[in-house]
């Protein structure tokens, strides 16, 4: 079994890539929660430190929940997946789900109470989002999934910002903690909406939001999302008194992203299956630009 998930692991959880996403996501987030509410000192410490794996923890705990919950469904749609190649079995995967979760719950056992009623509402969050929400018509909707399982993401990005707060004033604090939580919640929606767009011709009974909206009104809906990741960026960055190279460096890798897209509004020629690789993109300059740029300020 132990040889079966490290070869789930590096498909499916590549720590290579995983661990640096998620180091970067927490220490950005916070960092940025530090200084929006007055605090510019920077410091790490033990429970940073199992904050930010708790972070890790979480993305494996989602993905692996999505394999379980998706077992039957990738035989149909994703036949290079482990699980459909047999390469890690269902019981497997909850071995892992169970190892996984008492980690995290290790890691948050001695942490403020103020991280601690977080991480609670993150794990209760992330074991409805397991069991559909009770609701089994969710599994069956792409719209009723993303509105009741993308939430998970601001959790997160609220159990970040609660290391940043524990001890501080932070109620008057309102506003920018309310648009850091939106600004790394956006590209991950967008990421969400970007990565299930395909051609007309191209399209399949496995929903796609180009099914929904077309293919057009899905690709709208991801630019949408680009543009308002730059404004609140902007305003934060304004705010928080930034540099502004944080925007051109940010502002560069979404024009990309627009151009791509809107060239596949006018002339969809080309077979692809969604943006994925193009708003990930967006993800890690939104986390490192404002990890770095926070840091130099």
């Amino acid at each position: 079994m132990f040889k079966r998930l490290i070869r789930y692991i590096n498909v499916m959880i590549p720590l290579h890539v995983t661990l640096p996403v998620a180091i970067a996501s927490f220490f950005s987030a916070y960092y940025l929660a530090l200084r929006a509410v007055g605090q510019f000192q920077v410091s790490i410490n033990l429970q940073l430190c199992f904050g930010a794996v708790t972070y890790a923890l979480m993305i494996a705990l989602l993905r692996v929940m999505d394999d379980i919950k998706d077992f039957d469904a990738d035989k149909v749609y994703f036949s290079n997946r482990p699980t459909v190649q047999s390469l890690v079995s269902k019981r497997d995967l909850y071995v892992a789900l169970i190892v996984i979760m008492a980690a995290m719950i290790a890691l948050n056992l001695f942490m403020a109470p103020l991280v601690q009623l977080a991480f609670a509402v993150l794990m209760v969050y992330a074991l409805l989002m397991f069991k559909y929400f009770f609701y089994p018509r969710i599994s069956k909707s792409l719209i009723l999934a993303v509105v009741t399982h993308n939430p998970v993401v601001p959790i997160g990005v609220i159990y970040i910002i609660s290391f940043a707060v524990v001890s501080q004033p932070w109620t008057k604090h309102l506003l920018d903690l309310s648009l850091i939580v939106i600004l790394y919640w956006l590209p991950y929606l967008a990421w969400e909406f970007g990565r299930k767009i395909r051609r007309p011709k191209d399209e399949t009974e496995y929903e796609t939001y180009s099914q929904i909206f077309g293919y057009r009104g899905a690709s709208l809906i991801v630019a949408a999302l680009l543009l308002a990741i730059f404004a609140v960026a902007g305003v934060l960055t304004f705010r928080l008194n930034l540099s502004p190279w944080l925007l051109a460096v940010l502002g560069v890798v979404i024009a990309g992203v627009l151009v791509r897209l809107f060239g596949f509004m006018l002339r969809p020629k080309k077979r692809m299956a969604g943006f994925k690789p193009e708003l990930e993109a967006v993800i890690a300059a939104t986390n490192i630009a404002f990890l770095i740029f926070n840091l130099v300020a």
